[in-house]
């Protein structure tokens, strides 16, 4: 497991130190989690989307006038394409999520421009390899069992270094869409 979140530490060869007067500064607003995953094979997965039953729902929120949990296999989602970026929307508002939206994403080799969102962002790698860039700087290494997280306002991109596609899950919040970014001059450094 690594993370590019550094904060300064609170302990000596004493055991731990007491903690300064202010809180600890961040030097960086991102965190990054690798898990020592095995690669998913993706094409042994083969949901199947069983019907819902919700005759014995006892949830008070869950009256006839609220929104339904609903279920969905992705390969029925219409791909969106961004340059030769995909992703397929599958939790967002028109589902009835009102704080979130998922995705999964399909990244080919090579690396998409610098963005920002106006949205947090956390992506799952899935399947395939590569780099995590912050501004103008390669960051960290991602693999199948990575986890990244991005804060509202900070540029960065995913490079798939690899011939074979990198596959991604993602979630924003609030909901948003992948294809929300925010102008330069509302981005925010990272550091």
């Amino acid at each position: 497991m690594f993370t590019l979140a550094r904060r300064k530490c609170c302990t000596s060869s004493r055991g731990p130190a007491r903690r300064a007067s202010r809180a600890p500064r961040i030097r960086s607003p991102m965190v990054v989690v690798g898990a020592m995953a095995p690669p998913i094979p993706l094409d042994d997965i083969h949901p199947t989307v069983p019907r819902l039953d919700l005759s014995a729902r006892q949830s008070a929120r869950l009256d006839e006038g609220a929104v339904a949990p609903s279920m969905m296999d992705e390969r029925g989602v219409t791909p969106t394409l961004m340059g030769e970026r995909s992703f397929r929307v599958l939790v967002s508002p028109e589902v009835g999520c009102r704080w979130m939206t998922q995705f999964t994403g399909v990244i080919p080799t090579g690396r998409a421009p610098l963005h920002a969102h106006p949205h947090e962002e956390a992506v799952y790698i899935l399947a395939g390899s590569g780099r995590l860039w912050i501004e103008e700087a390669p960051v960290g290494d991602l693999r199948p069992g990575s986890v990244v997280f991005f804060p509202i306002g900070v540029r960065h991109t995913l490079e798939n270094t690899e011939r074979e596609n990198m596959k991604v899950l993602g979630a924003f919040s609030p909901a948003g869409s992948p294809q929300a970014k925010l102008s330069p001059v509302r981005q925010r450094p990272a550091g």
